[in-house]
């Protein structure tokens, strides 16, 4: 199985943001934010030619980048709390466990780094930063377990860009 780890793209400040009176889960990209969301998901699919399943946090810009994503492979984003920010990084692989093909996860940072970290390892601290709109790739060959996982690649969206205009 391959899972494809996604951070989503720029959104606003979210000290301006809070001024707003919203909750910081409504916090959308920026223009900019999603162009580059776009850009980097022409490359991801030159490297992953599919994906049978997308999911995403909640939170707006985490969904805003996965539809972003999800056009280029032709899916709609699901919405996973389990990819929330503070979620245990456990539940994924347990979510993961009850999936097939290949997979694409959009969250956050430092949370999806965790993720990527226990999948390599098996720590439970991040050791894996994930710029925004950077996507990583990771193999299981055979169960998805902690541990277990071996690393593909880890782009940034300005390297996936590039990837994209790349004949």
């Amino acid at each position: 199985m391959e899972v494809l780890f996604v951070r989503h793209g720029r959104a606003g400040n979210p000290q301006v943001f809070a001024r707003t009176g919203k909750p910081d889960d409504v916090r959308p990209l920026t223009e900019e934010g999603r162009r580059r969301i776009q850009k980097a998901g022409r490359g991801l699919i030159r490297l992953i030619p599919e994906v049978s399943v997308i999911a995403s946090s909640p939170l707006l810009r985490a969904l805003q980048t996965a539809t972003c994503v999800g056009e280029v492979f032709g899916r709609e984003p699901l919405a996973l709390p389990q990819l929330r920010p503070g979620a245990e990084p456990t539940a994924i692989f347990r979510w993961l466990a009850d999936v097939s093909g290949s997979v694409a996860l959009v969250g956050h940072a430092p949370f999806l780094g965790r993720v990527i970290s226990v999948a390599l390892a098996g720590e439970g601290h991040s050791f894996v930063p994930l710029k925004r709109g950077a996507a990583c790739l990771l193999r299981f060959s055979g169960a998805v377990r902690p541990g277990r996982a071996e690393l593909q690649w880890l782009l940034t969206a300005r390297q996936l860009g590039y990837i994209a205009e790349a004949s």
